[in-house]
């Protein structure tokens, strides 16, 4: 019994880490060039991800198969963030000196602190919630919906000097319909996510 449990157990993280090299394999080029749009929906996969986790606690015998799907959308997201963060740090560099290091070390410090502050406040709500399944599900629910719409005014703010596909056509329509071309800051509003 304990060793199949180990077996069920390493097979679930052994396939979560095969998915992450295939969509690697597949979809790392797409990134850059829509580091925003790929960045939000690596937090709309995780969101997913942590629901199909706490679906196991309500049918324990789909333990696995929900473990396994769950840990797999957590590893495509964790790729698709880490994928899309350095084109996001980009964007805030100074075009006078090449300071992405510095910009970098204090975006992870920012992920730390966060990582630790949820932690926190997660043990303190678990006093206040408890175990009850609702109850669970509610503060999931709007804690989630938090989390998606921070991620999303964060990726709004996020202004890129490069162009892609998007940018470039809006550009080129705006000046074909002889509104003249748009700067980054407009262009960044107007961007879809």
């Amino acid at each position: 019994m304990g060793k199949g449990a180990v077996l069920n157990w390493v097979l679930k993280d052994c396939l979560g880490k095969v998915v992450r090299m295939l969509w690697a394999s597949k979809m790392g080029r797409k990134f850059d060039p829509d580091a925003k749009r790929w960045r939000f929906r690596s937090s709309l996969l995780y969101s997913l991800g942590n629901l199909m986790e706490i679906i196991t606690y309500i049918y324990p015998p789909l333990f696995l198969l929900l473990a396994t799907g769950a840990n797999c959308l957590k590893q495509v997201s964790m790729l698709t963030s880490s994928s899309t963060r350095n084109a996001l740090y980009q964007s805030f560099k100074d075009p006078n000196r090449e300071n992405i290091g510095d910009i970098t070390a204090k975006g992870e410090a920012q992920i730390s602190v966060v990582d630790l502050l949820g932690m926190a406040s997660g043990i303190l709500l678990t006093g206040v919630v408890g175990t009850s399944v609702t109850r669970v599900m509610s503060v999931f629910v709007v804690l989630q919906g938090l989390e998606i719409a921070a991620m999303y005014m964060q990726i709004r703010a996020v202004v890129f000097r490069t162009l892609n596909f998007e940018r470039l056509w809006k550009m080129a329509a705006g000046y074909v319909r002889g509104e003249g071309t748009t700067g980054p800051e407009d262009a960044a509003d107007r961007e879809r996510i």
